[in-house]
């Protein structure tokens, strides 16, 4: 349930970003905070799905520096240097 919402919800804030901006007059003030995509990359983590989760956290870093993970980078990189 928690990844089919996740996805809603980053298929809306990607169709209609401005269903998340923090003030319509100041658009530049940023995006709300989404704590399903959080969960859903931290949820896709756990499960193993690496390469899953950093495609979506890159993703949704569209809608703020906080989604980006930067350890899954680092993790999927020494995945990749192991199946070499």
């Amino acid at each position: 349930m928690a990844e089919t919402f996740g996805y809603l919800d980053l298929a809306l804030l990607e169709a209609v970003p401005r269903t998340a901006w923090r003030n319509d007059d100041h658009p530049n003030d940023g995006f709300l905070r989404i704590t399903s995509l959080e969960r859903l990359v931290s949820l896709l983590e756990r499960e193993g799905a690496l390469r899953e989760a950093l495609a979506l956290s890159r993703r949704a870093t569209r809608f703020g520096d906080l989604y980006r993970r930067e350890d899954l980078e680092a993790k999927v990189a020494a995945l990749d240097e192991e199946l070499r």
